[in-house]
């Protein structure tokens, strides 16, 4: 993923915000169980390199997520990359150990989702 010059995170958010098409920084925030500041500065960085742009949502209050042309590029760059790289990941560690893992990553984010 170094060639895109995208860390895992980033190429994450971009990818939460090209699904979402406009997911609010609550939904975001939510969906990545980060706290709203951390994935707002998180989005900073994405907005200074013009890969985002934060708009006002229908409420004033919130915001909305959005990704510019040069972001849906740069996600479509950046996908083969990341496919490589799980490639790698399954191979070394197992595609059933993988899974597994996984599995858990899942049970525990909802376990701790309502705390």
């Amino acid at each position: 993923m170094a060639a895109t010059g995208l860390e895992p995170t980033q190429y994450s958010l971009l990818v939460a915000c090209s699904l979402t098409g406009g997911a609010t920084v609550s939904k975001l925030a939510e969906a990545f169980v980060l706290e709203r500041s951390a994935l707002a500065r998180n989005l900073a960085v994405l907005e200074k390199r013009g890969l985002v742009k934060v708009k006002t949502g229908d409420d004033r209050r919130t915001r909305k997520i959005a990704l510019t042309p040069f972001g849906e590029a740069t996600l479509a760059n950046a996908l083969p990359h990341w496919r490589e790289a799980q490639s790698s990941v399954e191979k070394k560690f197992g595609a059933e150990r993988l899974q597994s893992l996984l599995s858990e990553l899942r049970a525990l984010m909802e376990a701790t989702a309502s705390d």
